[in-house]
């Protein structure tokens, strides 16, 4: 099984994941696995704006070397922007920048399972790619402040890097979506943790893993998804993934908003009761 851009001529080629096209007439369509690509569902895939889909057979790889270096470039940027010189924790930047980043790559070049979803991500979006990256150094950086030990902050890293890993099985229409969702694709992003919860635990990933990847959109004050946790039940990776997947979403540009100031995110996730107001703190 491998990803194969839709750029290549994929006609006669066999799913070896499900997808979820919408079609010319808006109806959300099920391909499930194993259903052979028709000219027609490669014009739905395009028309999606799906970059790839999973096939049996060869394909494309990206070298390790290349993401490496895409993790580190990304990671460095993201906390050098975050913690300013002048800012109380500025002294210790490069300190956290250095631990944050080599954990990160350790970890992913010692499981070879973590480097194939990494790689996945990096074909799938290169928004969602970016934003699991940066809610892996966020998450870590936090760990670091709450002193986990190295092990943990290793698990957290990971937890982080696939958090959104469900999110494959989603067209990127529906994740880029510009206007309003309707009710179906809600439902239909919702089911992103659920579904890399399961991609985690048939990988065999720990379970801090696994439950901070299905709790990320739990809130602290109850009304989140998918269980509707509250409080302490929420996991620690599910409380520390939670705050830093808002605050890069935030702060960053996407089809339905504009990115916010580094203060003013933080002032409007003060005035939610969705925190852990110790994490967020």
């Amino acid at each position: 099984m491998v990803f194969r851009s839709i750029q290549h001529d994929l006609i006669g080629q066999v799913l070896a994941k499900p997808i979820l096209i919408t079609d010319s007439t808006g109806e959300l369509r099920v391909y499930s696995a194993e259903s052979e690509i028709t000219d027609e569902l490669l014009t739905y895939l395009r028309q999606s704006e799906y970059q790839g889909v999973y096939i049996h057979g060869n394909g494309d790889v990206i070298s390790g070397s290349d993401l490496s270096s895409s993790v580190q470039e990304r990671t460095v940027h993201l906390l050098n922007q975050i913690y300013l010189p002048e800012s109380s924790y500025g002294c210790h930047i490069y300190k956290v920048m250095d631990t944050v980043t080599n954990i990160i790559l350790n970890t992913i070049k010692k499981n070879v399972s973590l480097f194939s979803m990494v790689n996945d991500l990096s074909y799938y979006d290169d928004y969602t790619y970016g934003h699991c990256l940066n809610v892996a150094a966020l998450s870590m950086t936090l760990g670091l402040r709450m002193q986990l030990k190295e092990k943990k902050l290793s698990h957290l890293g990971m937890s982080g890097i696939l958090h959104d890993i469900g999110k494959q099985n989603i067209p990127l229409a529906i994740i880029n979506k510009p206007g309003r969702l309707t009710a179906e694709e809600i439902e239909v992003v919702r089911c992103h943790p659920l579904i890399g919860y399961d991609f985690a635990k048939r990988h065999q990933m720990p379970d801090d893993i696994c439950l901070g990847i299905l709790q990320h959109h739990e809130k602290y004050g109850g009304g989140g998804y998918p269980y509707s946790l509250k409080g302490d039940n929420i996991s620690l990776f599910g409380r520390i993934l939670a705050v830093a997947d808002v605050f890069d979403a935030l702060t960053h540009r996407r089809s339905y908003h504009e990115p916010m100031a580094f203060g003013d995110a933080i002032k409007l996730m003060q005035r939610s009761t969705d925190f852990d107001p110790a994490i967020l703190q």
